[in-house]
């Protein structure tokens, strides 16, 4: 079946637009590449991508992309895991404890709470899928269940957070350590997924190229 590059041919799920945004300005040149924000959790992901799927023109790679949580201490902020090295888990693991625990049950490198849910749509439909994190928590670090509870639906509840920072001022450290690992974290999965959509349009390129070349006859 002849592919058009023209149109898109690479859809993109993330599950945060901090996540969407930097890789959309990172492939803005792309046209065969589409972006989508599926919000955070199993659940969420399956449905976003079950219902992109179902439509035309159905795309010829999916990519799962996001921040991700480490198991294995040799993993630093903005190291890039992949694939069936990713392991999706129920919800956030914000304790050393945590994750040592979950790092015992699996081989995987890191964690995610989306992943598992884009590829089994992508079973489903036929789609071929990638998985690519960075790393935006070590396995050693802890994220404070106050800084987690002042999110709600991708949007931080200031009030509340002014609220815990003034009853434990240390919070604030914690806040501006996650976020540059976060800044890391974003810089090298827009470079990872950019480089993952240049191989697929190159290899798609010279498939269509051999297509098209012309078949020498056989002299008679």
């Amino acid at each position: 079946m002849a592919i058009d590059l023209s149109g898109p041919v690479i859809v993109i799920f993330c599950a945060l637009e901090r996540e969407a945004d930097v890789l959309r300005r990172r492939l803005r040149h792309y046209r065969q590449v589409q972006i989508q924000t599926s919000g955070m959790g199993y659940a969420a992901a399956r449905q976003c991508a079950e219902r992109r799927l179902q439509r035309e023109p159905r795309p010829h790679l999916v990519v799962a992309a996001g921040f991700c949580g480490a198991l294995r201490p040799d993993l630093r902020a903005g190291d890039i895991v992949c694939d069936a090295a990713v392991h999706t888990v129920p919800h956030v693991l914000s304790t050393p404890e945590e994750k040592q625990l979950w790092a015992k049950q699996t081989a995987a490198l890191a964690v995610d709470l989306e992943s598992a849910a884009v590829t089994e749509a992508c079973q489903r439909f036929g789609v071929p899928c990638r998985v690519i994190r960075s790393v935006s928590d070590t396995c050693k670090q802890a994220i404070p269940r106050e800084l987690l509870d002042c999110w709600v639906e991708q949007r931080l509840r200031v009030r509340k957070f002014l609220h815990c920072v003034w009853r434990r001022p240390a919070l604030l450290g914690e806040l501006v350590r996650l976020g540059w690992q976060s800044r890391r974290a974003a810089q090298t999965l827009a470079a990872a997924v950019e480089d993952c959509v240049k191989q697929f349009l190159m290899r798609k390129d010279k498939e269509l190229s051999t297509s098209h070349t012309p078949t020498a006859l056989n002299p008679r």
